[in-house]
């Protein structure tokens, strides 16, 4: 299994990576959204991808549309800082997770088991 971690974060980053290590899943770290578009034009293929919304580039949501495009199978998980309630036009977006960051490790040990 292998996973995208998109998010300008070092620490989540590391996070996350450490979490996923430990459940056998491989990953790929994505700093902003020109990255991942061009990953996601590569021939990889992931389980679940990681998004954080606040990227220095690009708005996350954005990238959605594109995901969906290139890796229709993945598991989106979005990532904020930020509570779901409190983001504008979220519902308007097609994603299977949803992370607040502060509570990362125990949302991604219930989503992956």
């Amino acid at each position: 299994m292998k996973a995208l971690i998109v998010d300008d974060e070092p620490y989540i980053q590391l996070i996350i990576k450490k979490i996923l290590s430990r459940k056998g899943i491989d990953s790929i770290i994505c700093n902003n959204g020109k990255e991942t578009s061009e990953i996601l034009k590569s021939s990889n293929k992931f389980e679940y991808i990681f998004l954080d919304i606040s990227l220095p580039d690009i708005n996350g949501l954005d990238l959605i549309e594109s995901i969906k495009k290139f890796l229709p199978d993945s598991k989106i998980i979005l990532m904020s800082g930020y509570h779901k309630e409190n983001i504008e036009n979220i519902n308007n977006y097609s994603f299977d997770y949803f992370i607040f960051k502060p509570e990362l490790t125990e949302v991604i040990n219930s989503i992956i088991k």
